[in-house]
């Protein structure tokens, strides 16, 4: 059986941009300063105040280009030694150079840091159906992750859904 080459290092992607104020760059933010300075008028949008979870994730998910492939979402309690929600919506996309034909991606709710945060999970070669590409990075993901337990069952249904 032909091993198929996925990749599991961190990648970017374009629209990998952050949709909270606090985080844009710092010459974003002087630039608008130095614009505030010569101008005393008030903008409705610049005092709506932070996002709302739901707002933000509407958001970024409108940075997604159109031909990107919804996998699906997945929220769930996680108990440890506390217990937090995890929230995330995965999506593949068509990958341009590098020799890769499909990324895994997705948008994963911080509950510590109470914000959304784009993660890149995989790249696969020589690959041409989206689906078969997305179970295989999904499922070497969960592993590499050691996401191997009946707690993790919700993911396994997910990608199994979708492919």
């Amino acid at each position: 059986m032909k091993r198929i080459p996925v990749d599991y290092t961190e990648f970017s992607l374009p629209f990998f941009k952050t949709v909270y104020a606090e985080e844009q760059e710092e010459s974003a933010d002087n630039a608008k300063d130095d614009q505030d300075d010569e101008s005393e008028e008030d903008d409705d949008d610049e005092n709506a105040g932070p996002l709302s979870k739901e707002d933000a994730l509407e958001a970024m998910q409108d940075l997604i280009p159109s031909f990107v492939h919804p996998i699906g979402s997945v929220e769930d309690t996680v108990e440890n030694w506390t217990s937090w929600l995890s929230e995330d919506h995965f999506y593949l996309i068509p990958w341009q150079g590098d020799d890769f034909q499909w990324a895994l991606f997705r948008i994963s709710w911080d509950d510590n840091w109470g914000k959304w945060e784009w993660e890149s999970l995989a790249r696969i070669r020589e690959v041409k159906d989206h689906r078969e590409a997305a179970l295989l990075m999904f499922n070497g993901w969960m592993k590499t992750c050691s996401m191997t337990g009946p707690q993790y069952q919700p993911y396994k249904d997910l990608i199994n859904d979708f492919s």
